[in-house]
Order: C-alpha cells, then structure tokens, then sequence
C-alpha cells in the first residue's frame, strides 16, 4: 500500500502487525524496532514529521536497551531522520544523522550493506544540492562502492 501511496491502509496494516508482534513477543523485541521504523518511513512520506521522528527515535530507544553493539535497525532509523530533516530543511541535522547511519551501519556490516549504499547516496545528493561538490563526489561515489556487490560492478552500469 506504501507504493500506491495508501498511506492510511498501509498504517492499518501495520497496526495489525503491530497487535499480533504484542501477542507473541516481549515487549522489548527486535522486530519491535523494526515496525516502528516501518511507521516513521510511513509518516515521513505522510509528511508528518513530528510523528515520523517519535517513532525513528524509539526504534533506536529500544535498540540501544536491547543491544549493547550497532544494529541494522538503529542505523535505519538514522536513515529516516535524516531524510526527515532533508525534507523539513535542516540540513544540518541530516547530516548528521546520514553519517550517523553510514557509520552505524560500517560497524555492523563493515562494507558490505546495500543500506550502506543508500545511506551514502542520500549524504551525497544532499551535499550536491548545497552546492558542495568535492563531499558531493566522495559520497555519491561511495554509494556506487557500496552498491557494487547488490548491483554488479560500476563499469556494468555503463555498458
């Protein structure tokens, strides 16, 4: 429903998801984290930022109380905030919390995550639009790096 921009199905559905997660796990579970970064991705599109940043926010509240080291989920939530703060132009703030994921997301798979990709293609487009090729470059250049084992090496993409 995300993709036909049913936005309001699409929270329903997680609503249900989230009803039967309360029915077979703890509280404090991992794929906890992983629907409220299902919720935040959703808001965001909704433009509902506020709520969008409560729950990217507690995706990584309730990671940092289950694990002790990075995990993927953390460094998605990372992800959504910064394009929430792209989206409600602060781009200082998505910066930050780009490299937050890129980092996050180095310890947990080293080099290779497709997330890792994304993550640095979305530093590297928002340094673009602030005019600041050299940062530009490096980013979008490691997406491409990063994006090599999921989508096959760089020269493929120009033959």
């Amino acid at each position: 429903y995300v993709k036909k921009r049913q936005y309001s199905k699409a929270i329903s559905y997680f609503d249900k998801n989230l009803w039967l997660l309360r029915s077979a796990y703890p509280k404090k579970n991992r794929h906890f984290a992983e629907a409220y970064n299902n919720y935040a991705y959703v808001y965001r599109l909704k433009k509902e930022y506020e709520t969008a940043l409560a729950y990217s926010k507690k995706a990584i509240d309730l990671m940092q109380v289950l694990f002790a080291k990075p995990h993927m989920y953390t460094a998605r939530a990372y992800l959504n905030i910064g394009r929430i703060y792209v989206d409600t132009k602060q781009p200082e703030l998505a910066v930050r919390y780009f490299e937050k994921s890129i980092y996050t997301l180095k310890q947990v798979f080293g080099q290779q995550a497709s997330l890792l990709s994304i993550a640095a293609y979305e530093l590297g487009k928002l340094y673009l639009q602030q005019g600041k090729h050299p940062q530009a470059l490096s980013y979008l250049h490691q997406a491409l790096v990063y994006g090599t084992p999921r989508f096959g090496k760089i020269n493929d993409l120009y033959t």
